[in-house]
């Protein structure tokens, strides 16, 4: 029912970005992922500075394992987010962090997940990334710091404690 309202409320405002946007949440919710990432797409382009539409576009991008349109979606919209949205700063370079790690750009992965850390210092996927990122450019002592943190601060059951006990071994 929401989906038939947005829609006729999108046709009569084509203009509303916010009505857009939850048409595309809608989409979302329901499964739609072509029309959602398509409707989202217009409104970045027509609002570039909807971070709302950026990061849930980045999200299909990420569920969808597609690491270039991931980084460009967010490269782009990370001059708008401010330095107190601690939220959005969190999702932005923490997704950015993993596009650009599964892409093998280890330099930019460490500063977007540096950053991202920033905002959250409790981000432990992110931390774990930030040191495979180090262990794969030779930086063994910082990915050894990491993990050594990690070791304390993962749950004794968790399977990622146990790559990063492995990977300690390596080191």
């Amino acid at each position: 029912k929401a989906r038939d309202l947005l829609e006729k409320m999108a046709a009569a405002q084509p203009d509303n970005m916010e009505v857009r946007y939850q048409l595309a949440l809608c989409f979302y919710n329901l499964g739609e992922m072509k029309k959602a990432a398509a409707l989202l797409v217009k409104i970045i382009d027509d609002e570039p500075a909807h971070i709302n539409a950026a990061v849930l576009l980045g999200q299909i991008y990420f569920r969808r394992k597609e690491w270039d349109q991931l980084a460009a979606c967010y490269e782009r919209v990370q001059q708008y987010v401010g330095a107190d949205d601690k939220k959005n700063l969190i999702r932005i370079y923490g997704a950015l962090g993993l596009a650009y790690f599964n892409q093998k750009k280890y330099t930019q992965a460490i500063t977007a997940l540096s950053r991202g850390l920033q905002a959250n210092p409790r981000d432990l996927s992110s931390s774990y990334h930030l040191a495979l990122c180090y262990y794969a450019l030779e930086e063994t002592e910082k990915a050894k710091t990491i993990l050594e943190g990690l070791r304390k601060t993962l749950p004794p059951d968790s399977q990622v404690l146990k790559n990063v006990l492995e990977l300690l071994q390596r080191i």
